[in-house]
């Protein structure tokens, strides 16, 4: 039997590797893709408390040269409490070149498609607080990689 020990409820943002640029875009700053994991601890009886995978989503934004930078976490790294509020794409975010309309995503676990917000704005609600405690890097290890994304595909 599992138990809950708490609320914690955190944004766990990874910086797994450099993409570089984007191909046919020059600069590599057109594009932010972003996945959150909210956590809250867990414990099992007998055993140590862990975080477990409260809530998980994924954003995309493609702004072309208007994408702002924001601070990660160093690379192969990961911080507590980061907001990465896909907010830059509500003035200057467009369509992605070559893309379906609803592009792709998937990690080791699992993979969906994105729903346009406005123009530039994708957004994939994975699981919206189940309150589960499945380990965060079940989750989330491993990154997200783009697929039907045009100009994009495989970051």
């Amino acid at each position: 039997m599992r138990w809950v020990v708490g609320l914690l409820a955190v944004v766990v943002g990874c910086n797994k590797s450099d993409t570089g640029d984007i191909p046919g875009l020059g600069v590599g700053s057109d594009a932010r893709l972003v996945s959150d994991v909210y956590t809250w601890s867990c414990s099992e009886a007998g055993s140590n408390p862990w975080l477990g995978a409260m809530a998980f989503d994924v954003s995309l934004e493609y702004v072309p040269d208007a994408l702002p930078t924001r601070a990660l976490p160093p690379r192969d790294s990961c911080s507590y409490g980061l907001s990465m509020f896909a907010g830059d794409s509500l003035v200057s975010g467009v369509a992605i070149p070559g893309a379906d309309a609803s592009p792709g995503w998937r990690n080791r676990a699992e993979e969906g498609r994105f729903s346009a917000v406005l123009d530039g704005l994708y957004y994939s609600d994975v699981f919206k607080n189940v309150l589960s405690c499945d380990r965060v890097e079940d989750v989330i290890g491993g990154g997200v990689e783009l697929f039907d994304a045009g100009v994009l595909d495989g970051v």
